[in-house]
């Protein structure tokens, strides 16, 4: 069994509040920010909704999608109206 934080059930001071805001504005995943303020995952998924902070990671640039192939690719926007031309790597004589 895991072990409890030192503060567990402890009330948030504010001092622990501005840390919370702080790691959340730096886009901090929220098993470092549990360690960091020792409290437990769920404790900061609490706290931080009852705060109205998002704990999402997709702020920021997006990462990078893979393809069926496995390849990573990324998005890109297309003009409307503009022409997709498909590149294939295989040979045409192949087919």
């Amino acid at each position: 069994m895991p072990k409890t934080p030192s503060n567990h059930r402890a009330p948030w001071t504010p001092a622990d509040n501005k840390q919370l805001k702080q790691l959340v504005k730096q886009n901090t995943p929220t098993p470092l920010i549990a360690h960091k303020l020792q409290r437990t995952e769920d404790a900061v998924r609490q706290h931080a909704a009852s705060m109205d902070l998002s704990l999402s990671r997709r702020r920021g640039a997006p990462a990078a999608r893979r393809s069926s192939t496995g390849t990573p690719t990324t998005a890109r926007a297309v003009a409307p109206g503009a022409r997709i031309i498909a590149i294939c790597s295989r040979d045409a004589s192949a087919a």
